[in-house]
């Protein structure tokens, strides 16, 4: 055998006459069963490595979802108990204000009682005498 043919270089000899210039040729029929064999594993690997990263990418997604739900609901919840929180303490801070006003008009009218019932006491011993 001759070396490889380079037709840049030389002409190539007559194909039936000299091996020396190797031009791709089919292979025989078979030859490529293995390697197809190993090719269907290999893609049926690939293929399950694939299945599972979308489970495991699935699984993380829903988890992570499922958190960010519990999150967001345990926020509302907190918030709902500030906002009822700063409602029970306004209606507390007006009921104590309405119960201090009602104490001041008591207060008030126990006053203008008392100065009254002074003045009518005043009145009588002043106007009306036993003589």
């Amino acid at each position: 055998m001759g070396p490889p043919c380079r037709p840049e270089l030389h002409a190539c000899p007559p194909p039936p006459t000299s091996q020396s210039c190797v031009t791709a040729v089919a292979p025989a029929a078979g030859r490529n069963k293995p390697r197809a064999a190993a090719n269907a594993a290999n893609a049926a690997t690939a293929a399950t490595a694939v299945t599972a990263a979308i489970a495991a990418t699935t699984a993380a997604n829903a988890a992570a979802n499922t958190a960010a739900t519990a999150i967001a609901t345990a926020t509302t919840i907190a918030a709902a108990a500030t906002v009822t929180a700063a409602t029970t303490a306004a209606a507390t801070a007006a009921a104590a204000a309405n119960i201090a006003a009602a104490a001041n008009t008591t207060a008030a009218i126990a006053a203008t009682t008392a100065t009254a019932t002074a003045a009518i006491i005043t009145y009588f011993y002043t106007n009306i005498s036993p003589e």
